[in-house]
């Protein structure tokens, strides 16, 4: 098994695959606002896409919380994966890994968050996963 790594901006995506030919794995960020002042609510999406002809499997997309950004409360979501969107959402705290739920009372000590993907992701398959920050 070999691990692989795309990385844009504070958020990558690591992979890793069991076939001779390797995926083609892509990730973008985008945000909804060129602008933004203090108390202003930021949209951020990460599209992943296999444009490989080998599927990718152990997948995980995780993004840094931009600085002065907190974390809004159930805010990470999955727009599109046509790969049967199996995703776990999870929040690093500062010392650990936290489960979807505890984003609801601790927004505030969030700093990273990472979905895993648990099925494969196969050649030409994409998806998106979001999440909302406030500008502090």
């Amino acid at each position: 098994m070999r691990r692989r790594i795309a990385a844009l901006f504070g958020a990558f995506l690591l992979f890793s695959t069991r076939s001779p030919a390797d995926p083609v794995m892509d990730l973008r960020k985008t945000v909804d606002r060129t602008r933004a002042k203090p108390y202003d609510v930021l949209r951020y999406a990460l599209s992943y896409s296999n444009s490989g002809t080998a599927y990718a499997t152990n997948s995980y997309i995780v993004d840094h919380l931009p600085d002065n950004t907190t974390y809004l409360t159930n805010s990470a979501e999955v727009s599109n994966a046509p790969h049967g969107g199996v995703l776990t959402i999870e929040y690093w705290n500062g010392t650990n890994w936290r489960a979807s739920g505890y984003d609801q009372t601790n927004s505030t000590a969030i700093s990273i968050v990472r979905w895993t993907i648990i099925s494969n992701i196969l050649a030409t398959q994409r998806g998106t996963v979001l999440f909302r920050v406030l500008i502090r």
